[in-house]
């Protein structure tokens, strides 16, 4: 093939490159006392023109004696391949100390391809002159008198020489390109076999994997090394059965275990600073169960890549290592040419490296593994951790490849979408990256704000699998902490429900993959600011259609949502933040259909004709121990009562239901306004018995004593306030309701009295009177009623209420009713007898001031007691209540006795 970069003008320098250039590979093997070695070499041999200026001629000939040549070959032998080593006597593994330590057979093979940095200079035999590669060369360079080296003293020979290197190391240049070339063609070539091989060799693993953890005791063999070299035995072939061309795609483990021996000893010539041992992957049933307890951030920083080197792999690093430069010795000139020429032949371009799935591509645009960013860019511009572990002087300094950077993942992120997996490794990593960055906060802060608005992920969707929607992080302000937000545990609540949670928090499968622990960690508080917070569930939860429709098809969903607040109600220790969080719920879910009602009870059926409803208004609801018997006649859907399983199944409690604003007794308001409605103008007695055993608050009690709602006997025409109506104690009360000055509040019996339980609270609790004002009684004894009898009865009545020192009326009559007022009350039944004709006039009423209650004094013509209608008894009994006299005064006799 043709050498892009020969000269434009033969004249501007001494040599200059034909087209012939032939590469081949030879296979080399060497036995020697039982001792076995072999080597992949690489063979090039390159034929050049010379032109070379008279004047220059002249002068070598002069010191050389002959002509230089027009025709001359550079050779060159490179490792095409680790070398393969089958040690029968040496199995402790020292053998790879050193190569010059090693076998015969392997010195050999190491004389042929040498370790990195000691190449050597062949002028038609061996020089003590190293190239500072891993490759021999071959030239017909001049040499010195002692034929030991190249003469490099006598300018015309320097010159010849030198440019003479310089163009073998633009030919060692064009070897790397054309080799890595055809390397990355094979590789993407062998791409559906790699993949095949690499399903296979997991699955495999994952099979020892599990035979290691179920054996114990073969654990415990390899643990103590007892079974190391059967184990090495078993994972003698990687490639896939049945598959006979894919046997050259992956080397066997034993291959590469071997094989990591003699780069171990490439490894040893490696420039400072590079870690002196080859990166191999573990191939044990022991290594691959001690690797799987490893630690995730280390993973997550340092991904793990299960496959060993394939084929191309190991020929791209062998490749790579030979062109590890060292300084050569004796004369650093040399190398330093070599290294001017290598450079010069494609000045514009990086030396190629090999990438896990672009192929070969030039370094600059090749991207080293950098703290885990790789697992988060295209794989087509990645080099292989384990290929650039092998080579990282050649990556790092002579192909001048970067690590990926935090800017490369960042624009990534901006045009891919991630899948669920990646995205949660994502998060990880980033938790475990800022940890341990050296980088400035104000720098790693910067780029997490950027990483928020650009990350873009995938999930599938929770009632199609097949359907997948695309996420935008920064859509999402919280993650769910079960700390905070606890959905019930109940046994009568579903565990397959999930609470309803607002669109701004993380889904809870990217959730439970990144878990708590770590979505609390501060380097993500730019994405998450906080957990959940209590209130904005609650708002988020107070319109959803489960706590505002009352629907029964979400009564399991009620149930579950309802359980979880009044758990978060009960965390709350003290009363005081138990009365908040309740006024904050009640102001919440005042309105809104969220609590049960007992459907056996009531109909589910609304006003509206809405069906199937199961859940009402807390303030349309009452307690499930309420007293409701007194309304148990009356239509049932006004007196829904909050369903009793939910109480006993500890979903709800009744002192967090009445903090929501059930009621523990009947409305007020509503008893006052379905009077009529619920008939109870005729029976009073159901709603005395039920407000007599219901609780109130002192403006309850107000409105109680000053509305009017209490039916009258013989006035259906409206209804009375308890102030305004008696209690019958006697019939006299119904001869002065007849009358009207008292109102009697109807009752179907005569068993209330002020001392039974309804009469006390009526009197007591809502001011019901019990006794008329005496004037009221008195005028209408004399003025209004007419039958004898009935006045008497009255009389009687009176008298029983003025007792000394104790009757309700003793005062008011013998202390604040003036003698005018005694003496216009013509109320006492009397007789008079008419002196001079002893006729007696009956059916007269007297004042108590102006009678007698003796009888003698009749004969003078006094009005005297009518003991015929009132009897003995009664008028002693009258006499001394009303204040009426026994006899006449002195005086009054004298009167009457000058009026006969």
């Amino acid at each position: 093939w043709d050498n892009p970069t020969a000269p434009a003008d033969p004249a501007a320098s001494a040599t200059a490159v034909n087209e012939s250039f032939l590469e081949s590979k030879y296979h080399f093997q060497v036995t020697l006392d039982e001792q076995s070695a072999s080597m992949l070499v690489r063979y090039i041999v390159a034929v050049v023109s010379t032109h070379i200026p008279a004047q220059l001629e002249k002068r070598m000939e002069r010191v050389t004696k002959k002509k230089p040549p027009s025709k001359l070959q550079i050779q060159m032998v490179f490792s095409g391949q680790q070398s393969d080593v089958n040690d029968k006597d040496d199995s402790s593994g020292d053998s790879t100390k050193k190569w010059k330590r090693s076998n015969k057979a392997q010195r050999i093979v190491h004389s042929v391809s040498p370790p990195i940095g000691a190449g050597k200079i062949f002028i038609g035999f061996k020089t003590s002159q190293t190239t500072g590669l891993a490759a021999h060369l071959a030239a017909p360079f001049v040499p010195t008198v002692e034929r030991e080296a190249m003469d490099l003293q006598d300018p015309a020979l320097r010159q010849f020489n030198l440019e003479l290197l310089e163009l073998s190391g633009r030919c060692m240049r064009l070897v790397l390109e054309h080799g890595m070339m055809m390397i990355g063609l094979e590789y993407i070539a062998n791409e559906d076999k790699r993949i095949r091989w690499q399903k296979n060799y997991l699955l495999e693993m994952e099979e020892r994997k599990r035979k290691a953890t179920a054996d114990k005791r073969i654990k415990a063999l390899k643990a103590d090394g007892e079974n190391s070299a059967k184990g090495d035995k078993d994972n003698a072939d990687y490639a896939i059965e049945g598959d006979d061309d894919d046997s050259s795609i992956i080397s066997s483990t034993t291959s590469i275990s071997t094989s990591s021996k003699v780069m171990w000893g490439f490894a040893k010539f490696m420039a400072k600073g590079v870690k002196k041992q080859i990166v191999k992957v573990l191939d044990t049933v022991g290594e691959i169960v001690e690797n799987a307890s490893g630690n995730e951030t280390t993973e997550l920083l340092n991904p793990h890549d299960p496959f060993p080197l394939c084929m191309e792999e190991q020929e791209a690093v062998a490749l790579m290592q030979a062109f590890l430069p060292q300084q050569s010795t004796p004369d650093p000139t040399i190398g330093a040419t070599l290294a001017q020429g290598f450079v010069n032949c494609l000045p514009d371009q990086a030396p190629p490296v090999l990438t896990k799935s672009g192929g070969v591509v030039p370094g600059t645009v090749g991207k080293l593994p950098n703290h885990g960013m790789e697992a988060f860019c295209p794989s087509g511009s990645i080099v292989r951790n384990i290929v650039y572990q092998n080579a990282k002087d050649y990556h790092t300094v002579i192909a001048q490849c970067s690590p990926v950077s935090l800017s490369i993942v960042r624009t990534h992120m901006t045009s891919e979408v991630l899948t669920e997996d990646q995205f949660i490794r994502f998060c990880k990593w980033w938790v475990a990256y800022s940890r341990l960055s050296s980088s400035p906060h104000h720098e790693l802060q910067q780029y997490s704000f950027q990483f928020k608005d650009c990350i873009k992920f995938e999930m599938r969707d929770a009632g199609n699998n097949d359907a997948m929607t695309v996420h935008q992080l920064s859509n999402y302000l919280f993650y769910w902490d079960p700390a905070i937000i606890n959905p019930a545990s109940t046994s009568t609540v579903s565990k397959d429900l999930m609470l309803p949670m607002p669109e701004a928090l993380l889904p809870k499968q990217i959730q439970d993959g990144i878990t708590v622990k770590l979505l609390a960690d501060h380097h993500l508080s730019d994405w998450l600011a906080e957990p959940l917070p209590v209130p904005i569930w609650m708002e988020y939860i107070s319109h959803h259609p489960s706590m505002t429709s009352g629907k029964a098809e979400y009564t399991e969903m009620r149930k579950m949502i309802l359980a979880t607040i009044h758990q978060e109600y009960t965390r709350r220790r003290s009363s005081t933040e138990q009365r908040i969080f309740g006024e904050y719920c009640a102001n919440l879910f005042r309105d809104k259909r969220c609590l049960p009602f007992d459907t056996a009870k009531s109909n589910a059926t609304t006003a509206n004709g809405e069906e199937d409803i199961t859940a009402d208004m807390p303030t349309n609801l009452y307690l499930a121990s309420a007293e409701l018997k007194a309304f148990s006649e009356i239509d049932a859907d006004h007196f829904r009562k909050v369903d009793a399983k939910y109480i006993s199944q500890g979903v709800l409690s009744e002192q967090f239901c009445v903090a929501l604003g059930v009621r523990e007794s009947v409305s007020i308001d509503f008893l006052f306004s379905n009077l009529e409605t619920l008939r109870w103008s005729t029976n009073p007695r159901p709603l005395v018995e039920y407000l007599r055993s219901a609780s109130y608050s002192k403006q309850d009690l107000t409105k109680l004593q000053t509305s009017s709602y209490l039916p009258c006997e013989n006035d259906p025409s409206r209804m009375f306030a308890p102030h305004e109506l008696y209690i019958a104690k006697n019939k006299a009360y119904r001869h002065l309701a007849e009358t009207g000055v008292v109102r009697l509040l109807q009752w179907p019996d005569d068993e209330l009295t002020e001392a039974s339980p309804n009469g006390k609270f009526l009197v007591d609790e809502l001011g019901m009177q019990t006794l008329p004002p005496l004037l009221d009684v008195l005028h209408c004894v004399a003025n209004m009623i007419q039958d004898p009898a009935i006045k008497i009865s009255c009389l009687d009545f009176v008298a029983s209420e003025l007792k000394p020192h104790s009757g309700a009326y003793t005062t008011m009559y013998t202390k604040r009713m003036s003698k005018s007022q005694l003496a216009a009350l013509k109320i006492m039944p009397c007789t008079v007898q008419n002196s001079l004709d002893s006729k007696t006039e009956d059916g007269l009423f007297y004042s108590p001031i102006h009678c007698c209650a003796s009888q003698q004094c009749g004969i003078m013509g006094f009005p005297i007691l009518d003991e015929s209608k009132l009897g003995a008894d009664r008028v002693s009994l009258f006499s001394s209540r009303f204040g009426i006299v026994q006899d006449p005064s002195p005086l009054a006799c004298i009167q009457q006795f000058q009026n006969l």
